[in-house]
């Protein structure tokens, strides 16, 4: 029996390949360098051949899958300014850390809005680093049932199965990873995949993420210890001019400045006496 996050995928299927030759989908789950975890359904329809009641048709099959993923929490958004019609339904939220994050995106990746079948993901966790490996299959093999293929009138069914052929499905992880061994640097790497119809397809890819609250914590206190190390080679520096501009004055004063104070009392007074003696001798 088909879950129900398969049906949901087969409907938008369905109604591109009737209605239309032309439909791309790229569904695209993410995690950012600011721990962002988000799930996004992205629409391409080519309307340029539909007529009044296959656009008809259409807007309602798409208009009962908006309405679905918007109950579980996503945005919708319509863009035909490029001649196509794209249908965008995203959901995003924020965590406090990548494990956290990564644990976000597998609560997105398992809902019944997600077309993959398992998803599975491994975190070893390092004091600068976290290392993460996933693993995911989708499997479209039993995506239609072949009773309803049947149902499908013969001036259609051609149509309908070369529209299925052509359908383009990828699935996109984009995560960050740090560049090398350069600890702060996180840059973002997609990992692409192609799904086929009626085949199962398995995805798997690792990467590094640095562990930006211990770096950032780390540089700082790095940072802390060299504002304080140049505080003290200011203030070392300061106390050695001084020194310095004090041993300079000392020993550019004149001689005169290093005579005993006391010996220019003494003469004072001399002279004192010597005024009262001449005095005295004139009376």
């Amino acid at each position: 029996m088909k879950t129900k996050k398969i049906i949901l995928i087969a409907i938008i299927i369905t109604c591109c390949a009737l209605f239309t030759a032309c439909a791309n989908f790229e569904i695209t789950a993410k995690i950012d360098e600011n721990n962002y975890a988000s799930y996004t359904i992205q629409i391409e329809v080519d309307t340029s051949e539909m007529d009044y009641w296959d656009r008809l048709k259409k807007d309602k099959m798409l208009n009962a899958f908006r309405k679905h993923l918007k109950n579980d929490g996503f945005t919708a958004d319509k863009d035909s300014s490029s001649g196509l019609e794209i249908h965008k339904f995203e959901k995003k939220e924020q965590a406090e850390s990548s494990e956290e994050a990564f644990k976000l995106l597998e609560t997105m990746l398992t809902s019944d809005t997600s077309i993959l079948s398992t998803y599975n993901y491994e975190l070893d966790t390092s004091h600068d680093y976290v290392d993460y490996k996933v693993d995911a299959t989708v499997s479209l093999e039993d995506i239609f049932y072949e009773e309803y293929i049947e149902e499908i009138p013969d001036t259609t069914k051609n149509i309908f199965l070369k529209n299925i052929e052509d359908t383009n499905i990828k699935f996109t992880f984009i995560t960050p990873k740090s560049d090398g061994n350069e600890i702060p640097l996180n840059i973002q790497t997609p990992n692409t995949f192609d799904l086929n119809i009626g085949e199962s397809t398995t995805m798997s890819f690792e990467g590094r993420i640095a562990n930006s609250p211990n770096i950032l914590e780390y540089n700082r206190l790095t940072e802390l210890k060299a504002a304080e190390r140049k505080k003290m080679l200011i203030f070392a520096s300061a106390i050695l001019f001084i020194i310095a501009l004090m041993i300079i004055i000392i020993r550019s004063k004149p001689k005169h400045y290093n005579k005993n104070p006391n010996d220019k009392r003494r003469k004072k007074l001399e002279k004192k006496l010597k005024k009262l003696q001449d005095k005295k001798l004139n009376i």
